[in-house]
């Protein structure tokens, strides 16, 4: 709600409403679009922030609720948003779609492999979309943020381990700056941070047995630091 007023203050005549939502959940989904149907007369601009929820070992640890629940946020939701606000859009030829997505989710994530998988879902429809929407007047902007220091970065412990992206964390703002610069100016995909698009620019060169062992020692590193369990070496997994 703060950065919406802050916009209405920096751009006159621009209006905004801001509506809560547990995106986990798909009664409050449809909720939500039944409200902004009945409330608003139009969607020109949608904005759409990854799921916060952070969670360690996804797969094979913990309740499968969680993971039901992360895939609801990050695909079913997405996806249902998407067929709702999109139609017309680009039936009045005009409207803008600003995602905030993850740039780990085209990487290892030893942690969290099924969130990274449902992240990696909003690049892919990105992509599809961006050629979808070409001639529509509607646009795109995907914005691959890094590690952003909130409570969420600490929960998953990458704000005291040595996780390779850690070091290049922005803060709300500065990712939102940049988020809503690079729509404004029309960019079709963005990611904050010099240091993080260098980092991921290396790391697109290496191939795949390569990243994988660098993302293994990493992910060992964390574990010691955080005195868990593992098994000393590299694994094989990881060469092959």
């Amino acid at each position: 709600e703060a950065t919406a007023r802050e916009l209405e203050l920096e751009h006159p005549g621009l209006s905004t409403r801001t509506f809560h939502c547990d995106l986990s959940h798909a009664g409050d989904v449809a909720e939500l679009m039944r409200r902004v149907r009945t409330e608003l007369p139009r969607v020109d601009v949608w904005a759409h922030v990854s799921s916060l929820e952070a969670r360690k070992g996804d797969l094979g640890e913990g309740l499968w609720d969680d993971g039901e629940r992360l895939v609801q946020a990050e695909v079913r939701a997405l996806a249902r948003l998407s067929h709702a606000w999109l139609g017309p859009m680009i039936e009045r030829r005009r409207g803008g779609l600003l995602w905030f997505g993850s740039a780990g989710a085209t990487l290892p994530n030893a942690e969290a492999p099924l969130r990274a998988a449902a992240q990696g879902f909003m690049d892919g429809l990105a992509e599809s979309l961006r050629v979808r929407l070409v001639g529509t007047g509607v646009t795109l902007t995907e914005v691959l943020a890094g590690p952003t220091t909130t409570e969420v970065l600490g929960a998953v412990g990458q704000g005291r381990a040595p996780m390779p992206l850690s070091r290049w964390a922005l803060s709300p703002e500065e990712l939102t700056a940049e988020g809503l610069s690079g729509y404004l100016s029309g960019r079709a995909q963005l990611t904050p941070g010099f240091g993080l698009r260098q980092t991921l620019r290396a790391l697109s060169l290496l191939p795949g047995p390569l990243k994988r062992m660098v993302f293994g020692l990493a992910t060992l590193r964390q574990r010691s630091a955080q005195r868990e369990p593992f098994a000393s070496g590299i694994p094989r997994p990881l060469l092959h």
